[in-house]
């Protein structure tokens, strides 16, 4: 049995949407493994009631200002130094409104916080990253960054555009030697009524016998466990690559 550090021990990580959900798997999972996580989450309270144990600094922000994204990356830098994985999971969705249900302040609030959030915060730790020489960039996508029948419009199109910011960051950065990877979960058991703002994961499975077949919701764990290994050297291989984790509801 190796005694060995694992492999990301001691990086400064920044996890968004960390007070629950996805973003709270994320949170434990790094920590657990030695990392010394920022987790930032708007909802202050939530993030307060968190029980990880290891090293971790809340920063309660809003993503979807340039002020809680620059928030966010200096207070990593202030505790941790330079961060070596942001991990932008934060997002919400839209009540699974098509276009022309779809009133502009939802379309605004879902917009930026699912891509000008990711953006505002990719352009704060790219220039510190390029400056390192290493870095890894993870956005939480959606199978519905790839369909457009799995939620609603402002959602899907949000997600779209994560999956372009992720190809496009990984194009223009990798010979600086940072990566960047999207995943893209289905059906998660974040235990969050569908269609609550503050769950970016819940999409439904389709239908009785497409849910029988798939078998099951992804655990928000399974999906940090993945971001784990696309972040660490195990995962080196792969940058500007869509990571799709729901249990083959895509295939079917």
């Amino acid at each position: 049995m190796s005694d060995a550090e694992p492999p990301l021990a001691g990086a400064c990580v920044i996890v968004t949407g960390a007070s629950s959900g996805i973003g709270l798997a994320m949170l434990r999972v790094f920590v657990a493994r030695g990392s010394r996580v920022v987790a930032a989450d708007i909802a202050g309270d939530r993030l307060a009631a968190a029980t990880v144990e290891g090293e971790w600094t809340p920063v309660v922000a809003d993503v979807s200002q340039a002020g809680g994204a620059a928030a966010i990356v200096n207070a990593a830098v202030k505790a941790y130094g330079t961060p070596r994985v942001l991990l932008n999971n934060a997002g919400i969705l839209d009540r699974l409104l098509q276009v022309d249900e779809t009133p502009d302040e939802i379309y605004d609030r879902v917009m930026a916080v699912n891509l000008k959030g990711p953006f505002m915060l990719a352009r704060q730790v790219l220039p510190l990253m390029r400056q390192a020489g290493q870095g890894v960039i993870i956005n939480t996508a959606s199978i519905a960054g790839i369909q457009g029948g799995r939620a609603g419009a402002a959602y899907t199109i949000s997600k779209h555009g994560v999956v372009g910011l992720t190809k496009s960051i990984a194009a223009a950065y990798g010979e600086f030697g940072i990566r960047c990877m999207a995943i893209a979960p289905g059906a998660v058991n974040t235990n969050i009524p569908h269609g609550g703002e503050d769950s970016p994961h819940g999409l439904v499975l389709g239908g009785r016998a497409g849910a029988s077949r798939v078998g099951r919701k992804v655990e928000p764990e399974e999906i940090a466990e993945l971001a784990y290994f696309l972040a660490s050297p195990a995962g080196s291989a792969l940058s500007g690559s869509l990571a799709l984790a729901d249990r083959g509801w895509l295939a079917l």
